[in-house]
């Protein structure tokens, strides 16, 4: 049962019976694994290896539904080979009133984080006495950045007490003060708005926009005074700045890139209303690290940020965790410090590779990568498809579509419907209509000038 660790003073903080009484509880009253799972953030909380898969059996069935007993979880367990049937008969054979459950699953909590910072500041005093690189010391001490988070957090997962917040309910709910909204009309009536203190997800195969339209929504809430943090993982600023300025003058987006020399006084002009109007715009192009750019949020304090895309964020390269561990920790500290901020969170992420080998390319929540997390944190989850980039000209139409999924939406219903798409302007419109009426707007003004 006991896990042992090389290093005895970590091997001391854990306390085994506090351990068998979160579980025992739950096991006595399912619900309870929803109060406990602000505490265990992690199976690695529970220092006892048993414990630790037992904790992960009762997840897998509360993530799936399914109800959690001494049978299932003891069925689940057999299944992968762990044969804990009487230990778990004796979970429940004694166990406190569950009105000291919270406290148990704190203890259990702070132990983890004691265990965690003893081994970090054990190696961080090993690197200093080696003298090793800055960068591995600045890794460090943005871990013990976190530690210190987690323990804030611990500290302040008491709830509110309801006297003398009622006049701060009323203004949220009658003023929609807690919504935040994209400035696209279809999709701001499909999802009413984006809740401040969630995160949101924008999913889609390469070429099909997805940049495109958080940029939109971007110059939306610029616009609506918003104050916005973006975070361009894959494109330089510069390709940012053009994709603006082919939204706001006559330019092409394409010329942009081509033959910007040809259209300098009006790009200039363009850049003169940049300059006046985007400066609550904080955009970065060079942070590369989860801690990086969380460090650069709290600073600013937002009103949104958007995050383009978070395949890219790197991560050290002593961390040996899997993809879906990464993606499970940048998921769960953006939606952390979305409540700290009070500010919506929008992630933009690839689809995995398999929509390609569909006949029909039309995304769903499985084609999320490492959709687990994604969808299980996330308040929406929507998706773009361009059906030109598979189609062509039989695409409905044609290169003016694009179909906005939503996928999951918490607070309201799923759906999907057109939008357009104009690709001269970098520009997500309301219609595909109002997209070709541009483009033939555009047209006549162009051959007017010849």
């Amino acid at each position: 049962m006991n896990r042992q660790h090389k290093n005895i003073e970590i091997s001391k903080m854990y306390s085994g019976l506090s351990e068998k009484d979160v579980l025992g509880c739950i096991l006595k009253e399912p619900e309870l694994i929803n109060e406990a799972m602000n505490y265990v953030t992690t199976s690695k909380v529970f220092y006892m290896e048993d414990h630790e898969k037992i904790w992960g059996a009762m997840y897998y069935l509360h993530k799936s539904n399914k109800a959690i007993d001494l049978t299932t979880v003891a069925n689940f367990l057999g299944e992968k080979g762990f044969k804990l049937t009487y230990y778990l008969t004796s979970l429940t054979d004694s166990i406190p009133t569950t009105g000291n459950f919270k406290t148990h699953c704190k203890t259990i909590y702070d132990l983890y984080l004691r265990r965690q910072l003893w081994k970090r500041i054990v190696g961080f005093k090993d690197r200093i006495e080696k003298d090793t690189s800055y960068k591995d010391v600045a890794s460090d001490i943005n871990y013990l950045e976190k530690i210190a988070e987690n323990f804030t957090d611990m500290l302040n997962l008491d709830h509110k007490s309801m006297d003398g917040i009622d006049d701060e309910l009323i203004e949220a709910i009658f003023a929609k003060k807690n919504l935040v909204q994209t400035g696209i009309d279809r999709i701001d009536r499909a999802i009413v708005g984006m809740t401040k203190g969630e995160i949101s997800i924008i999913a889609g195969r390469p070429g099909n926009g997805k940049s495109t339209l958080a940029l939109n929504i971007t110059r939306n809430m610029i616009l609506d005074g918003k104050k916005v943090m973006f975070i361009s993982r894959e494109m330089p600023r510069v390709e940012i700045v053009k994709k603006f300025l082919a939204m706001h003058t006559q330019v092409p987006n394409k010329q942009m890139r081509n033959n910007a020399s040809d259209h300098r006084e009006e790009i200039e002009k363009g850049l003169k209303f940049i300059k006046k109007y985007y400066k609550s715009l904080h955009l970065f192009d060079n942070l590369r690290s989860l801690d990086e750019g969380i460090n650069e949020a709290k600073k600013i304090r937002p009103d949104i940020i958007i995050d383009d895309h978070i395949g890219f964020i790197e991560f050290s390269s002593r961390d040996n965790r899997d993809v879906r561990h990464r993606i499970a920790e940048v998921t769960r500290r953006y939606k952390w410090l979305a409540k700290e901020l009070d500010c919506s969170v929008i992630l933009v992420s690839q689809l995995n590779r398999n929509i390609e080998h569909r006949v029909d390319k039309i995304p769903r929540l499985s084609d999320l990568a490492e959709s687990g997390n994604l969808e299980q944190d996330a308040e929406i989850v929507m998706f773009n498809y361009y059906p030109y980039v598979y189609e062509y000209e039989e695409a409905e139409h044609g290169q003016f579509g694009q179909q906005i999924i939503i996928a999951k939406n918490r607070y309201g219903t799923t759906c999907k419907f057109d939008v357009g798409y104009h690709g001269d302007s970098a520009s997500i419109m309301d219609s595909p209509e109002a997209a070709k009426q541009k483009f033939r707007n555009r047209l006549n003004a162009s051959n007017e000038s010849l």
